[in-house]
Order: C-alpha cells, then sequence, then structure tokens
C-alpha cells in the first residue's frame, strides 16, 4: 500500500471571510470516478430532462452546493480523462455549466483532493493530464502508510478498540497484551486493514480471558508466531553504508522499545546485548 497524498489548492481568502471557507460547506466524494455519467450530474448538476431519470425541475450538483465552501474528491487518481477536462475547466476558470444545460454558473470553491497513487507516474504515460496534476498539486501532503510510523499505532489502536468495544474492554491491558504483535506486523492493507482488525478484535475481546488475546490476535491477522521476529525498515544508503548500518540500529532499538511499551530490560533481552551498548547504540 502506497502512501497516501492530500492535495489543495485554493485562493487566499481575506481576513474578513476566512470562516466562511470552513462553516459554510463541507463536501465529500467518495466513489467510482468510472460511471462518468452519473458523476457529472451529482459534481455538475442538471437541467431537467438532461437524461433518461432526470428531475423535470432539475437539480444543483455538489459543486453548487460547495460555493464558497470547501470540497473534498478523493480517490482522483481514478478519474476519467473527460472529467479530468471538466474539473480543470472548474479551477481555472471557477464556473461550471449543468449536464444538459446552456448557461454558465460561477462558482467559487477550495478543492481538496486523494490519492493513493502515484500521479507523476501516469503523467508521465498519459493517464494523467499535467496540467490539471499541477493544478492540484498546490499544496501536498504526504501521510506515510502505517508500516513507516508505527509510532502511531497504539493511539490508533486504542481510539479504535474504544469506538469498537466501548467500555467494555480494558483497553489499558489490551494495549499492553497486543503491542508487540502490532509493532511487529507489516499492515501491507494499512489503515483500512487495521481498522478491520481492530472491529473484529473487539468482538472477540469481549468473549475471551486476557492471556488468549496475544493468539486471538495472530488467529483474526493470520499471522504466525515466528513473524514477531521480523521487522521491515527503510534503509538510507546516501551517506554510506557505516551511517546506514548505525541508522538501521538505532531504528530497530526504537521500534523494539514501541513493541515493548519502553521496557528497556526487556528490549537489551531480546535483542542479546550489554546495556552499554543499548545506550551507545541508541
Amino acid at each position: 500500500m502506497r502512501s497516501c497524498s492530500f492535495w489543495c489548492i485554493c485562493k487566499k481568502p481575506s481576513s474578513s471571510c476566512c470562516s466562511i471557507w470552513f462553516d459554510i460547506c463541507f463536501t465529500e466524494i467518495i466513489g467510482d470516478w468510472q460511471t462518468s455519467i452519473l458523476l457529472e450530474s451529482e459534481l455538475f448538476g442538471y437541467e431537467g430532462g438532461a437524461f433518461t431519470g432526470a428531475k423535470k425541475e432539475g437539480k444543483q450538483g455538489l459543486f453548487e452546493l460547495a460555493h464558497n465552501g470547501t470540497i473534498f474528491l478523493d480517490e482522483i487518481g481514478e478519474i476519467s480523462k473527460g472529467l479530468q477536462a471538466r474539473l480543470l475547466r472548474v479551477i481555472q476558470e471557477k464556473e461550471i455549466m449543468r449536464v444538459g444545460g446552456d448557461k454558465i454558473i460561477p462558482v467559487d470553491i477550495r478543492i481538496l483532493s486523494a490519492t493513493n497513487q502515484e500521479l507523476e507516474k501516469w503523467v508521465n504515460t498519459g493517464e494523467f493530464r499535467q496540467d490539471l496534476y499541477y493544478r492540484l498539486n498546490v499544496f501536498n501532503i504526504v501521510i506515510p502508510p502505517l508500516r513507516e510510523r508505527k509510532e502511531d499505532i497504539v493511539l490508533i489502536a486504542k481510539k479504535l478498540l474504544t469506538q469498537f468495544g466501548g467500555n467494555a474492554i480494558d483497553i489499558d491491558n489490551a494495549i499492553q497484551v497486543l503491542n508487540p504483535l502490532l509493532i511487529a506486523y507489516d499492515w501491507p492493507g494499512n489503515i483500512r486493514e487495521f481498522s478491520n482488525i481492530m472491529e473484529r478484535l473487539s468482538l472477540i475481546l469481549l468473549q475471551t480471558s486476557l492471556d488468549e488475546w496475544g493468539d486471538e490476535l495472530k488467529k483474526v491477522m493470520h499471522t504466525p508466531a515466528r513473524e514477531d521476529h521480523y521487522i521491515t525498515l527503510k534503509v538510507n544508503i546516501k551517506n554510506g553504508l557505516k551511517d546506514a548500518v548505525k541508522d538501521i540500529e538505532k531504528d530497530i532499538i526504537n521500534l523494539m522499545l514501541l513493541k515493548y511499551n519502553q521496557d528497556k530490560e526487556k528490549v537489551i533481552e531480546e535483542l542479546k546485548i550489554g546495556r552499554a551498548t543499548f545506550w551507545r547504540k541508541i
């Protein structure tokens, strides 16, 4: 699972209208970008009789509804070439035309978009318009996959277990038991897999005793016990082998500290190193 990018394109609002951008409207669109006809009618609206099944009075689109507000376009990498051209016009000209209409409608919106695709490659192959890419990619926030920010796992696990299990689960004890396995796992399905596992686990924890929770988590994740001893790391070799090895050793120790809830003696024991070596490497 690749990292996820959030892009924002907006004009700079004056201080007197800042609240408009955040208070009037936030419209979220998560859907199948390939069903272009239906999606166009949802985004741009339509005039009465524009197509079979259309309301005779027509309908406002989401761009109109988000006027003076913010619209969020998820999975922007899946957008069809035809819709790419229409979206580009919205961004450049700040205007839309309803499906089946002949009237220009001005819109003033901030656009947020997200993708887990490598759109730079798609631009090079012609699958994604270069001009739209640069129009969208004004301010880019890259959210790394879960395997690269394992320090967040405990916080997310607590939130999800509380959400799915409520007060019926002893969250602190659950995290203490489950944390080593959660940290060791690589989460190829990213946050969606993590959420799914936590939801399934919350049901099981209510029916089992504390000393069984670790085994139940392994069953839910379909993870053999031997994987507890594997760690996945990204290695920066820019500064040569010596610095890379030093960084790897430090990263391993930090991950083990996360895995064992900052229990330094446990980490020293598991890594089979002395205290002096531990402090020197850290």
